[in-house]
């Protein structure tokens, strides 16, 4: 076989791979790249996870007002179990969000692994306690394992690509027109009735510990059984999405 070609894309000070791809959605893909480091008195290159969105692809309210989100939240957000955002450029066709790089991949790689209790505890302790708490007013709407980095051992909180916002120190929204996220994550109030809060993200946040502590072989027929016991009996199903109403009429 022949070795791939080097396919280099710029970006200011950002330089990324179409061969390095980290992972892929409807309308992005996510690259390992570098980001160059000036420091006196030469220049070095840091690692960065760089997200390529297709603005083309981006069409109608809602997925506006999805990225508009995303965007808003990344800006304001900064712990240490949440991902870190260095940058956002845009040009004609593409935005670009530049972020941190996760040398251990995401979490649902680990569980494939398989991880100890103490491991478990770990991490959900990383993502409940103190990742989904930092969030302040954002509801995350996507909290699971592959939703879920990890750097040197520590969780961090990304992808806030269906992220919502409480506004006026409201408690909880309804998404009136469509509904968003991973079914077997979901908690009931919002996979039957659109209905978001902090709580959905400690929903999320639990369903992801339950999966790490028990058998990787068996944990997707045992969450879908508590999703059916949830859910009044309903079958679910792993797809994440962005559904209108109609889907779960």
């Amino acid at each position: 076989e022949q070795p791939q070609q080097n396919i280099l894309k710029h970006i200011g000070q950002y330089a990324y791979n179409l061969n390095s791809l980290l992972g892929k959605g409807y309308s992005s893909s996510v690259y390992k790249g570098t980001q160059k480091v000036t420091q006196e008195p030469a220049q070095s290159l840091m690692k960065a996870a760089i997200k390529v969105i297709v603005l083309q692809s981006v069409r109608g309210d809602i997925p506006r007002g999805l990225l508009s989100n995303e965007l808003r939240a990344l800006k304001q957000l900064s712990h240490g179990n949440v991902i870190r955002t260095h940058d956002i450029c845009q040009t004609a066709n593409n935005m670009y969000i530049v972020s941190e790089f996760c040398n251990q991949g995401d979490l649902l790689g680990v569980l494939r692994k398989g991880l100890t209790e103490e491991q478990a505890y770990d991490l959900s302790d990383d993502c409940r306690r103190h990742g989904v708490r930092q969030l302040k007013g954002i509801v995350h709407r996507d909290i699971k394992p592959a939703n879920i980095l990890l750097r040197d051992s520590v969780a961090k909180i990304c992808d806030f690509g269906f992220c919502g916002f409480l506004q006026n120190q409201q408690q909880s929204f309804i998404a009136e027109n469509f509904s968003v996220g991973s079914p077997l994550y979901m908690s009931p109030e919002a996979y039957r009735r659109n209905h978001y809060s902090v709580k959905s993200d400690v929903w999320a946040a639990g369903i992801t510990l339950y999966e790490m502590l028990i058998d990787s072989n068996r944990s997707k027929d045992e969450l879908r059984h508590v999703g059916e016991i949830s859910y009044g009996g309903t079958q679910v199903s792993e797809g994440r999405g962005l559904h209108t109403l109609s889907t779960f009429e």
